[in-house]
């Protein structure tokens, strides 16, 4: 009778941690969010960033991850000054400056072409990483900020902040 009992007690505990594994392995769950207003949709991984906050203009949403180092946004926005994506980049850069006074602020990467800019940034300790994409009349933004409760290192903001991007797609409509 013990030995039936130990059997059954080390079948339950491999068939445990064999459903635990593929647990594990399973791919991350997608949430989806899509503008009618600016014709755009987000798919982001819901079980990372968790806290999900909609604009009261419905012009775009911001979500987080529940320990507040990670936060995602993405938005619309009329250009109303007619800006090309090189004007719009200064003035994301002047925004930048100013919100983060006394901070450091390096340019890590940027790219640029005559529909949009993506750049990533280094600002304090912090990584922000913003995609500005001309689509018509407007912009389309997407912003990814990691390291926003000052913890991680740079190398693992760095790698955090790379693995969030490929599960991340913005698309246009």
């Amino acid at each position: 009778m013990d030995r039936i009992l130990r059997v059954s007690l080390l079948g339950s505990m491999m068939l445990f941690a064999a459903l635990w594994a593929s647990a594990e392995n399973l791919p991350p769950t997608l949430e989806q969010y899509c503008n009618a207003r600016y014709g755009f949709c987000l798919e982001y991984p819901g079980t990372k960033l968790t806290q999900k906050h909609l604009s009261e203009n419905n012009d775009g949403l911001a979500v987080l991850s529940s320990d507040g180092n990670f936060q995602l946004r993405v938005y619309g926005y009329f250009n109303v000054m007619g800006w090309s994506v090189n004007e719009e980049y200064v003035d994301f850069v002047e925004v930048i400056k100013s919100n983060n006074a006394g901070d450091e602020i390096k340019e890590l990467e940027k790219t640029f072409s005559d529909e949009q800019f993506e750049v990533l940034l280094q600002v304090g300790n912090k990584l922000h990483f913003e995609r500005t994409i001309l689509h018509g009349n407007h912009f389309i933004s997407m912003t990814l900020e990691v390291n926003r409760r000052g913890n991680l290192s740079f190398e693992e903001s760095r790698i955090q902040l790379k693995l969030l991007l490929d599960e991340i797609k913005l698309s246009l409509e």
